[in-house]
């Protein structure tokens, strides 16, 4: 009579074993980049803000050159990209998209430099940590608190751009545009929402269906944040500066208590 030998054999790793590593993957990456960033923001600060008039001549000069030279270099590898792509090189593919989000994040950088000089450095470096708190949110909560947190965060950012121009007294046309396309975007997420809440938590595109919330998600929590950041931001476009300091605080207490309470849901 033959032993069994079940125990002898390992079994192979299993499909939420591989996802994990390579979340855990995806969230030390996250990590190391953003400190990267941080560090490179902190030395252009260094010799940009703090430095001698040489380097600061220089680097002034180099900024308007780089918002040339960034876009074309995004370009070309979304060319590349699309080739490999069609051609199916899924590596090169990859390569190419990641030098795409890299270069466009660069152009941006830069303009925020040019037009706010060390206050456009001061608002990259937090924008470098929140936008890599966003990513972890994404990889280790609920979807509906990373969608309530971008909301937050995106209604943080406007009351800034309100904040930067109604110092001199007058709003300038970006404040216009900024809160006209944050208001918009509220009420699209709002839809989306009621959509994907209407078809319990599955969106369907030409025949794909593609779940992005779980069947137990807590929509109100995204129709409240939706709510609170355009509240806010009507208030601090009618009530002045000083509200939208007030407001940008509140936003920052809210999010923490959101933060509290999808931690607390995940134990």
């Amino acid at each position: 009579m033959s032993k069994r030998t079940g125990s002898a054999k390992k079994k192979p790793k299993t499909g939420s074993a591989n996802r994990g590593q390579t979340q855990m993957r995806r969230l030390w990456s996250t990590v190391w980049i953003a400190i990267a960033a941080e560090l490179f923001l902190l030395i252009l600060y260094q010799y940009y803000v703090k430095g001698t008039i040489q380097s600061i001549i220089s680097i002034h000069d180099a900024l308007p050159v780089l918002m040339t030279v960034f876009p074309v270099a995004a370009a070309i590898c979304l060319l590349f990209g699309l080739v490999s792509y069609f051609l199916k090189r899924q590596r090169l593919f990859g390569i190419f998209r990641a030098l795409l989000v890299v270069f466009l994040a660069l152009w941006a950088a830069d303009y925020v430099v040019i037009q706010n000089y060390a206050e456009g450095i001061k608002f990259l470096c937090t924008a470098v940590a929140v936008v890599a708190v966003l990513v972890l949110v994404f990889f280790i909560y609920q979807r509906e608190f990373f969608l309530s947190s971008l909301v937050t965060m995106g209604g943080i950012a406007a009351l800034w751009v309100y904040r930067r121009s109604a110092i001199w007294g007058v709003l300038s046309l970006r404040v216009y545009v900024v809160f006209t396309l944050g208001l918009l975007l509220l009420l699209l997420c709002v839809l989306m929402t009621a959509i994907l809440q209407r078809n319990k938590g599955v969106l369907t595109v030409r025949g794909v269906s593609r779940r992005v919330f779980s069947s137990l998600a807590e929509y109100r929590m995204i129709y409240l944040s939706c709510a609170v950041v355009a509240a806010l931001m009507i208030a601090s476009f009618f009530l002045g500066n000083l509200a939208a300091y007030v407001s940008m605080f509140a936003l920052a207490v809210y999010f923490f208590a959101l933060a509290v309470y999808s931690t607390v849901k995940l134990m």
